[in-house]
């Protein structure tokens, strides 16, 4: 736990999605906002924002681990 909130942006909530060695397949709308490659700020998601919200609250309930 000390290594994971030494950080400057650790992230912290109590209202998330955990899906562990369990991945679930993003349905074939929301596909392109998976990113190949290292990671950076955009914007590029944010067309898909209200229907990623939409599908992930409705299919799976936040705080199950």
């Amino acid at each position: 736990m000390e290594h994971d909130l030494d950080g400057a942006y650790t992230l912290l909530s109590e209202h998330f999605y955990y899906f562990g060695r369990s991945p679930m397949e993003l349905p074939e709308h929301l596909r392109p906002i998976i990113h190949e490659g290292r990671a950076h700020k955009s914007d590029k998601n944010d067309p898909y924002v209200e229907a990623f919200v939409e599908w992930i609250t409705s299919e799976f309930e936040p705080n199950r681990l």
